[in-house]
């Protein structure tokens, strides 16, 4: 049975008070106001994901890095056919953990933007992206340490509130949508299941091998190139649209063309087949361009940033650093943290 739609106007009664939504951000997603009519988010979601949010968001309920759960919505909600379908991750593929479930509600700390919307008009100073870059990694070292994986770093997961301090734009950065996080010891993680969206997604994700808190190294990197060139740029872009049956192999051939090539390490990731290696070899036969982002002028990016992020940026997961290791690096030597 499925229920009647959120809309706007309607009262949702929590542990701690009732919520008025106000406007619907995204499908899962509405603004609502409290009784003191101060702003906040109602994410309404399916239940597993939103279990898995609410028990991390206890766990760092004291922690600024992770957007603060509020409220917990007390009436239980039927199942929802449509917040099931409009809440996938992007490209994803069905299991058995994504079968219809029942849909549950949370109450959640009000942001001014995400940092995708800041940079979209200018890619981030080199202050703002060290400050970012900072918040963003002592986050997922706090993830990683209790034996969880993100899943989806991206640029519309890192939350801001508008500030105007000198040349920096922002403050109060966080972490958020934790619902698709994963145990490292997870059977999609094991299994290799495409969690992530495709631009900001793992090679190993992305060949559905087996994944492992690296995974979200990768996506900090591709995040920060976003970040840093503004415009929402996505250096893997592929020249073909998402739905092109070819869209995840032009991605492919843009991790070779830019990090690569793939190491012969490879050979021996576990997870790795004949179908994979097949396909890897078609790429770096075809494509003669490679580690095209070591070379990036220092018009388009400095020098500091481009050695940075070459350097957590590796195609065999083993190599590339640890959150915790990349956070004594000298690109941070002088971090607002």
């Amino acid at each position: 049975m499925a229920s009647s739609a959120m809309k706007a106007g309607q009262s949702l009664k929590g542990k701690s008070g009732i919520y008025t939504l106000t406007k619907q951000l995204y499908p899962t997603i509405w603004l609502a106001t409290d009784a003191s009519d101060r702003t906040v988010i109602i994410k309404r979601d399916i239940s597993k994901r939103i279990d898995t949010e609410r028990t991390l968001l206890h766990r760092f309920q004291s922690n600024s890095l992770f957007r603060p759960l509020i409220d917990e919505i007390e009436e239980a909600r039927p199942h929802d056919p449509a917040v099931i379908e409009r809440s996938k991750p992007e490209g994803s593929v069905a299991t058995e953990e994504s079968e219809p479930d029942e849909s549950s509600t949370i109450v959640l700390r009000y942001y001014d933007s995400h940092i995708g919307e800041i940079a979209k008009e200018k890619g981030l100073s080199s202050r703002e992206a060290k400050y970012v870059g900072s918040r963003v990694l002592q986050a997922l070292r706090d993830l990683h340490a209790i034996g969880y994986i993100h899943t989806d770093v991206k640029p519309r997961n890192i939350l801001v509130n508008l500030c105007q301090e000198g040349d920096m734009r922002f403050k109060d950065v966080c972490l958020a949508d934790l619902g698709d996080a994963l145990t490292t010891d997870s059977h999609e993680a094991r299994s290799g299941y495409p969690y992530g969206t495709p631009l900001f997604r793992s090679p190993e994700a992305t060949l559905m091998m087996p994944f492992t808190t690296a995974h979200d190294i990768w996506s900090f990197g591709a995040t920060m190139i976003s970040l840093i060139y503004g415009r929402n740029f996505s250096i893997f872009t592929p020249r073909c649209r998402p739905e092109d049956e070819m869209y995840v192999d032009g991605i492919v051939r843009n991790f070779h063309k830019y990090f690569g090539p793939f190491p012969s390490s490879y050979l021996t990731i576990p997870g790795i087949d004949e179908v994979r290696l097949e396909a890897l070899t078609e790429i770096t036969e075809q494509g003669k361009e490679r580690g095209l982002f070591k070379r990036a002028s220092s018009t388009e990016i400095s020098n500091q940033d481009r050695d940075f992020i070459w350097n957590l940026m590796k195609l065999d997961y083993r190599d590339r650093p640890t959150a915790a290791e990349l956070l004594e690096n000298e690109w941070f030597a002088d971090t607002d943290r």
